[in-house]
């Protein structure tokens, strides 16, 4: 089991994560949520993939295409938003 030295105290991980009421959690557990957030944060695709150590951002893009997914969705409402804002600065009526 590792330990981790934290302001001189010796800490036990499955303490620390049972204390914390964390049943069960693994080292590839901790990389998918790495993976997850710098998607989210909206980290390069490319950067992502080679942190991961995979092959190809392509990969990286099918194996995370939900959150990815989830990015287009925001980009749609954005959009939305624009075409249905009314424009700044007008009062709605016309003059002229």
């Amino acid at each position: 089991m590792l330990a981790i030295v934290e302001a001189g105290v010796i800490v036990n991980p499955r303490k620390a994560l049972t204390a914390a009421g964390i049943s069960r959690i693994r080292p590839h557990d901790l990389r998918h949520s790495a993976a997850t957030f710098m998607i989210a944060r909206r980290r390069p695709l490319p950067v992502v993939a080679e942190i991961l150590g995979h092959r190809s951002s392509a990969f990286t893009a099918s194996r995370y295409a939900h959150v990815i997914a989830s990015q287009y969705q925001e980009v749609a409402d954005a959009m939305g938003d624009l075409l249905t804002e009314p424009e700044k600065g007008s009062s709605g009526s016309k003059t002229g």
